[in-house]
């Protein structure tokens, strides 16, 4: 979706168009920090073998 946003704003060069962009892109990385932080990452922090990672650490 964010690709079709920058075309649109390649094309035109409105200052609406970029920020419309801007806007898609911050949701989509919100989106992806949320789906990290909730599990959804298949390769993260999570999947260290020391137990360190953002929700714990091996430290009790």
């Amino acid at each position: 979706m964010t690709r079709d946003c920058w075309e649109d704003f390649a094309l035109s060069g409105r200052v609406s168009d970029y920020l419309k962009y801007r806007e898609q892109e911050g949701r989509s990385s919100e989106q992806a920090c949320a789906a990290a932080w909730m599990g959804g990452a298949a390769h993260g922090t999570d999947d260290r073998t020391d137990g360190h990672g953002p929700v714990g650490n091996a430290c009790r």
